[in-house]
């Protein structure tokens, strides 16, 4: 589903500054330094990305990572409307 990696759409919810925020390449080894750093250790389970996509359950941070990642947005952009 991502033109570029999942990890591109969930780095802005880590990332230290706004240019890895808006990063398309070498997303996993930027997340997992970013992670690191909030002694959050990182390995692809689906327990881990359970817990550090938690934050994607609010409106808020989506709006966040959709303003800051091109291809996160062409996806939401994409769902249909839910209203």
């Amino acid at each position: 589903v991502a033109v570029d990696s999942l990890e591109c759409w969930i780095l802005p919810l880590y990332a230290y500054n706004k240019a890895d925020s808006k990063r398309t390449i070498s997303c996993e080894k930027h997340l997992n330094q970013a992670l690191n750093r909030k002694d959050i250790r990182y390995e692809k389970t689906y327990d881990v990305y359970r817990d550090i996509t938690a934050d994607l359950r609010s409106m808020k941070n989506i709006k966040k990572c959709q303003v800051l990642n091109q291809s996160f947005d062409i996806f939401l952009q994409s769902l249909p409307d839910q209203s």
